[in-house]
């Protein structure tokens, strides 16, 4: 009888030896669940014999296959494939944590041992890794697929342990070659000033996003009237506002007057190669992410980190958004205008 659902299944073995088993097996479940034991879970389960192979099928099954996004599906398939290269799919996740080996003449125990079997990775990939990992072990112990806790949070490299990031500081001579210098063709300065003039990620603005074609943006999304932009966040269900200056509403217009099927006629790989263009034409280096950075540095003299999270749609005002005090029109106004005065200031001494 099963010890949940109460139905009841018969079993046929191929010895009197197997029979016996199978038989103090549920004798010993019948008494844990007189007694209130939990450990009948262990024994009906398995949860000694799971392998690693086995906990990612089940992950797969119940939870990626729902993904609407396959290019998060694809980034826990890259996950699961380095943890697979130290933990072959056969291993029994039970004994991961008591694992020992020497990694390069090291003894490195657990989870230690997937960390340090990759020294060409970057600390904060093999974070991203554990993390993905950790959650799809945690979906399973919490869906009583396994009972040990495969991955821990101190698992990852603590903040102290990681590089500094590389972020790109931007000059004021530089924001004045990107609006003003002469090798630079008209359609490339458009795309860069509408990309560090709204501070949206790439592909929160391009028409054509094969791998999701939901964040791909249309006319209907621009609403000229009001100087808006719907667009869809990351990780986002439904398109949020964007309140938009001037200057790129007129550029916008001039696309929808010469008849663009859609406002960003184009996918990312052509913003690439703006970037591209513009970085060998002004000797800047810099990337798409970079020009969203530059709309927080615009915004953030005049009205401080806030301003440049309002801004920019930043995560933690989405959160205050759902939960406390939604962002006001107003708001984002300020915002948009306090890029505005920095970057008048800015350009004014570019040019002295």
């Amino acid at each position: 009888k099963h010890p949940e659902t109460l139905t009841w299944k018969t079993e046929y073995h191929k010895t009197k030896d197997d029979a016996k088993v199978a038989k103090a097996k549920y004798d010993y479940i019948e008494m844990c669940l007189k007694t209130g034991s939990l450990d009948w879970k262990r024994v009906y389960y398995g949860y000694e014999t799971k392998t690693v192979q086995e906990c990612f099928d089940f992950y797969q099954e119940q939870v990626l296959d729902d993904k609407l996004n396959r290019l998060t599906e694809a980034r826990y398939h890259t996950s699961m494939h380095s943890f697979l290269k130290v933990f072959p799919g056969e291993t029994r996740v039970a004994e991961i944590r008591a694992m020992k080996r020497k990694i390069y003449g090291r003894e490195k125990t657990g989870i230690a041992i997937w960390k340090a079997s990759f020294p060409d990775h970057s600390r904060r990939t093999i974070n991203s890794n554990i993390r993905d990992c950790r959650r799809i072990f945690e979906y399973c112990r919490l869906e009583d697929f396994i009972k040990d806790e495969v991955i821990r949070k101190n698992d990852k490299y603590a903040n102290d342990a990681l590089p500094a990031l590389d972020k790109k500081v931007w000059k004021q001579q530089e924001l004045y070659m990107l609006d003003n210098h002469p090798g630079i063709s008209e359609f490339d300065r458009e795309v860069i000033q509408i990309y560090y003039m709204t501070g949206c990620r790439a592909k929160e603005l391009v028409g054509f996003n094969y791998l999701n074609r939901d964040k791909e943006l249309y006319w209907h999304h621009v609403d000229f009237s009001d100087n808006t932009i719907m667009v869809l966040r990351k990780r986002g269900k439904v398109r949020t506002e964007v309140v938009a200056c001037d200057e790129v509403m007129a550029i916008l217009k001039k696309w929808q007057d010469r008849g663009d099927e859609r406002p960003l006629n184009f996918g990312y790989d052509i913003i690439l190669d703006v970037i591209a263009r513009v970085n060998l034409a002004t000797g800047i280096k810099f990337t798409c992410h970079d020009l969203r950075r530059l709309n927080g540095q615009l915004v953030r003299p005049e009205l401080g980190l806030q301003g440049a999270a309002t801004s920019l749609g930043n995560s933690s005002l989405e959160v205050v958004d759902k939960h406390y005090a939604g962002m006001t029109r107003e708001e984002k106004l300020e915002a948009t205008n306090a890029m505005l005065i920095t970057r008048r200031a800015w350009l004014e001494a570019g040019d002295a």
